[in-house]
C-alpha cells in the first residue's frame, strides 16, 4: 500500500496507530511507541481534511509528554542540498530550492534536544506574472496610491462573468513594506468586502477567499495600507482562481509600479 493510498483513507489509520503510541507510552514501552509515532506522522497529513479522533489522540500524546517537552535546541532541514539550520519565525521558516521541471525533491526534517517536531512543508512555485484570463470573473484595481505616511484607497473588483462562482480565491502580492495582516485591514472591512478568509502564503503574498459570486456579482475587497517609502514600488500583482483545485482555470493581474503622490 503506497502513501498516496494511506493519505486517501482519511485519519482512521493514523488515529489508530496514535492511540497504540499512547498505550505503549502508558506501558513504558517507550521504543514502541517512538515506532508507531514515526509511522503515524507519514500520514498525519490526512488529519487536515478528516480530524476524527487522530487529534484527540496527538493531543492528549502531547499532554502526557510522550512528544517531547519545550522547544528543539536545534532543528535543520535537507532539502536536496545538505543539511542546513533553520530557525522558526512565528512556527514557519522558509527556505529557498531549485526544482527543474519535472523533477522531484524530498524534503527532511531533524531536530537536537529531544523535543518533537510536526514539519509540515508547503511548496511555493515562483513564477514570473503572465497575464490571464480563464477564470470565470475578471479583476482589476482602481484607486489613489496615496501620499508617504498616508493610507493608500485601493479596491480590487471582483467581477463575475456569466456564471457563478462558488468559492473565488485571489492570491494578491503586497508591495514591498507592507505586512501581511494589513491587506485587507481587519475582519470588519474585509467582512464588508466580501472576504470569508485571508492568511499569508510566503513572504510577500496574501490569499484571499471570497463569498460566492452569483453571474456579474461583483465584490469589492478594499486595498487600504500606509506608504512608509517615497520611492516607487512594485506589487499587487493577482491571480484569481475558482476553488482550490489544480489545474484550476486562473485570471492573473499584472503587477504594477505603485509611486506615492508629492501632497
Amino acid at each position: 500500500m503506497t502513501l498516496t493510498s494511506l493519505l486517501a483513507q482519511g485519519s482512521e489509520a493514523t488515529g489508530a496507530g496514535l492511540a497504540l503510541a499512547l498505550a505503549a507510552h502508558h506501558a513504558g514501552r517507550d521504543a514502541t511507541r517512538d515506532e508507531l509515532l514515526r509511522g503515524a506522522m507519514q500520514t498525519f497529513g490526512s488529519i487536515a481534511r478528516d480530524p476524527d479522533d487522530a487529534l484527540l489522540y496527538w493531543f492528549a500524546l502531547s499532554a502526557y509528554g510522550a512528544l517531547g517537552v519545550g522547544e528543539p535546541e536545534g532543528l535543520e532541514v535537507n532539502v536536496g542540498g545538505g543539511w542546513q539550520p533553520v530557525t522558526l519565525e512565528e512556527g514557519r521558516a522558509v527556505v529557498d530550492v531549485n526544482l527543474s521541471p519535472g523533477g522531484r525533491l524530498r524534503a527532511k526534517v531533524r531536530t537536537t534536544g529531544g523535543a518533537v517536531v510536526y514539519a509540515r512543508v508547503e511548496t511555493v512555485f515562483g513564477a514570473a506574472f503572465e497575464e490571464r484570463s480563464d477564470a470565470p470573473f475578471t479583476l482589476s484595481i482602481a484607486g489613489d496610491v496615496g501620499r508617504l505616511g498616508g493610507v493608500a484607497g485601493l479596491v480590487l473588483e471582483v467581477t463575475a462573468g456569466e456564471e457563478a462562482v462558488q468559492q473565488p480565491v485571489i492570491e494578491l502580492q503586497l508591495p514591498a513594506g507592507v505586512p501581511d495582516d494589513e491587506v485587507p485591514p481587519g475582519r470588519a472591512r474585509c467582512a464588508r468586502g466580501g472576504a470569508l478568509r485571508r492568511g499569508a502564503r510566503c513572504p510577500g503574498f496574501v490569499r484571499l477567499t471570497l463569498a460566492p459570486l452569483n453571474a456579474e456579482q461583483r465584490h469589492s475587497v478594499p486595498l487600504s495600507f500606509v506608504r512608509t517609502s517615497a520611492s516607487p514600488v512594485r506589487g499587487l500583482g493577482a491571480g484569481g482562481l475558482r476553488g482550490q483545485l489544480p489545474h484550476a482555470r486562473m485570471t492573473v493581474l499584472l503587477p504594477r509600479v505603485l509611486t506615492p503622490s508629492a501632497s
